[in-house]
């Protein structure tokens, strides 16, 4: 599996600020803070932890090219492959839930 190449902080000005969850996600998955990571100062706030959903392991049989398009598409964006499934997976079902109550509405 290729890893995608992090882009180099050099200083702590480079660091974006007030970004939201999901802009901190995406900024700090694309850029590496080893050239600064001296210059951090520790942080003392916990953070809760939520408990895992309970998960069963299941095999499937599926086609090549069905294994193979998300086995590319996680090495392109270097996620495990099982994320990749489990989130379309879970995105279908969302969107089909949604469709489902939508459709029950007067």
């Amino acid at each position: 599996m290729s890893k995608k190449k992090l882009k180099p902080i050099k200083s702590l000005d480079e660091i974006p600020e007030n970004m939201t969850e999901e802009e901190a996600a995406e900024y700090f998955g694309s850029h590496s803070l080893a050239d600064i990571w001296d210059q951090l100062e520790p942080v003392e706030e916990e953070f809760p932890i939520a408990p895992l959903a309970p998960t069963k392991r299941i095999s499937l049989r599926l086609r090549e090219d069905l294994v193979e398009r998300p086995r590319n598409y996680s090495e392109a964006k270097g996620i495990p492959m099982r994320t990749i499934v489990w989130l379309w997976l879970k995105e279908k079902l969302d969107e089909e839930e949604e469709r489902k109550a939508k459709a029950k509405r007067p």
